[in-house]
């Protein structure tokens, strides 16, 4: 979503750049509150130095090594540029992740008679693909308003797009997600809703990684919420959707299908599965190998981790997701199966070999007496 100025005379808007990869040269993603598209930072302070007159008294690189200083020092950065009456000042702020290592510099650049109104909230977070899981810093939990007290530095994947009450991209972003290439990026825009219920529009921007620091992606989290730019409300069929799948009792989650393992819910988890575990531990090892076994469409029962960590015979008929992706990722419906939880051997067969849900529930619990 892309917006322009509606006035003259606004404050001198701060600049974000994107420092994913460090073997990639660091690119704008945002100015104000207008997302930019992984824009060269060259070119974007070659037209500040311009509109500034200042090309002729500082070159473009002295500019952006200085910039960039804030990422290898991992500190706040100052400067001041130009002669006379025409001096402009630079401030750098890094932008930290996990373990303080730093996802982007936020960078204001405007004439020293002006006091620099303060950033947008931003903040760095890590997709490990090894252990399915992101990893956060309480600033990513502070932009959705919710209390350091409830931080947890990682989450699953599911679990991270929980807040989103609009987002229309998870396609893209699970396929970058879960690409084992270097070098891909993706920048994408959802609505989040803050916990004083309003909403804001945050921008997402990844890159893939797979060096030896990381196997997964980085990416930078961003606000953009402003007057010009508000965020997208769900619309009439997504609400609908949700509202009556809920009074329905319907729970839809797409699966992972290579590892077994819940990456999205599309609707409500189900009540009676410990959802926000780790996605490793939410079926069990032979039923997680079953699920890699299998292939959309298909259908079976498998045991789901409850909240008195025992396990719950779930239903799950799988569809599937689209046509790019169809290999990977299928839509699961989650169906709960009348009866005790299992205390018996596991089941062995694949989910394509079961038919009937009554002998998989006999087949799975013994103990059941039926």
């Amino acid at each position: 979503m892309r917006t322009t100025r509606h006035a003259t005379n606004q404050p001198t808007a701060w600049t974000t750049i994107e420092t994913l990869d460090p073997a990639i040269t660091p690119t704008v993603v945002s100015h104000g509150h207008t997302g930019r598209d992984f824009v060269g930072l060259d070119r974007f302070v070659q037209r500040t130095l311009y509109s500034a007159h200042l090309r002729h008294q500082v070159t473009i690189e002295e500019v952006c090594d200085r910039i960039l200083t804030a990422r290898d020092r991992r500190e706040q950065i100052e400067a001041i540029y130009g002669q006379g009456t025409n001096k402009h000042g630079l401030c750098a702020i890094p932008i930290l992740g996990p373990h303080d290592r730093v996802h982007g510099i936020q960078y204001w650049f405007g004439p020293i008679s002006e006091d620099p109104q303060p950033p947008h909230r931003a903040a760095g977070v890590v997709w490990d693909r090894p252990a399915s899981a992101v990893r956060m810093t309480v600033d990513c939990t502070r932009m959705a308003g919710i209390p350091d007290s409830y931080f947890t530095p990682e989450v699953t994947l599911a679990s991270f797009w929980r807040n989103a009450t609009r987002f229309d991209h998870h396609e893209a972003v699970l396929d970058l997600l879960y690409d084992t290439r270097r070098g891909t990026r993706l920048q994408s825009t959802g609505t989040v809703r803050h916990l004083e219920r309003r909403e804001m529009l945050w921008q997402a921007s990844v890159r893939g990684r797979n060096d030896g620091e990381t196997v997964g992606a980085w990416g930078l989290l961003e606000d953009l919420t402003s007057e010009y730019c508000p965020p997208p409300h769900p619309t009439l069929e997504q609400q609908g959707f949700r509202r009556f799948h809920r009074a329905a009792g319907i729970y839809l989650g797409v699966i992972h299908i290579p590892d077994g393992t819940v990456v999205a819910w599309l609707t409500d988890p189900p009540p009676w599965i410990a959802w926000n575990r780790s996605p490793n531990e939410i079926f069990p090892p032979v039923d997680r190998a079953r699920l890699a076994a299998a292939t959309a469409p298909d259908e079976g029962v498998v045991r789901t981790l409850n909240r008195d960590n025992r396990y719950t015979p779930t239903r799950i008929m799988l569809s599937p997701f689209g046509d790019g992706l169809g290999q990977r990722l299928a839509i699961g419906q989650f169906l709960r199966v009348e009866g005790d939880t299992f205390r018996g051997r596991s089941m062995h067969a694949p989910i394509a070999e079961q038919r009937h849900c009554q002998s998989d529930i006999r087949e799975a619990n013994p103990n059941t007496g039926r």
